[in-house]
């Protein structure tokens, strides 16, 4: 993937497809290559509909963090995704309470890095 869009210097990379979102573009962020194709529901929030009134999923900002953070957890790295979510997401005020979410529902699942 020598010809990568890096995801710090750009933020739309999706296309809609179905009830998911599609890249049109192979991508990376820092050491993540991320291939075009590769598919994300985006924020999941099911059970915490609430959510959606404080976060505009459709932010491609914070699409961009969710997506590196889905590739990562596919991988089984979810002590790095979880970094790297934090550091990719825009300085917002729902920062904070989406990044211990996250960590918290990893920990209530059990998920550990293989």
């Amino acid at each position: 993937m020598d010809k990568s869009i890096d995801l710090e210097k750009v933020e739309a990379v999706f296309t809609p497809k179905g009830n998911l979102y599609e890249t049109f573009v192979d991508c990376r962020y820092k050491d993540v290559e991320i291939p075009k194709g590769t598919l994300t529901d985006g924020i999941t929030a099911k059970k915490i509909k609430i959510i959606y009134l404080f976060i505009n999923k459709y932010d491609p900002r914070v699409m961009t963090a969710v997506l590196v953070h889905d590739v990562l957890c596919e991988r089984g790295e979810y002590e790095k995704a979880d970094r790297y979510f934090k550091e990719r997401l825009p300085e917002i005020w729902q920062k904070t309470y989406m990044v211990k979410a996250v960590k918290r529902y990893h920990d209530i699942k059990g998920f550990e890095n293989v």
